[in-house]
């Protein structure tokens, strides 16, 4: 990121449906990581399969196709 700005990033299941959010709030400027566990909001494992990561920052949104294999 270009400069320090609100970001959101969480994970959909095949349908879009919000299964887990991996963090909400402001990321100075530069790279950044974030690890997912392949849990979703109450703790449980989630199943084998196709995700989306999707990122809000800075008035964009941008989404990724993820795989989690156990």
């Amino acid at each position: 990121m270009p400069e320090a700005t609100e970001v959101t990033v969480t994970v959909l299941d095949a349908t879009g449906r919000v299964v887990r959010q991996l963090y909400r709030g402001t990321k100075a400027a530069g790279s950044h990581e974030v690890t997912w566990d392949g849990r979703d909001d109450q703790g449980v494992t989630l199943s084998s399969g196709v995700y989306h990561l999707r990122v809000e920052a800075a008035g964009q949104v941008g989404t990724q196709k993820i795989v989690f294999l156990k």
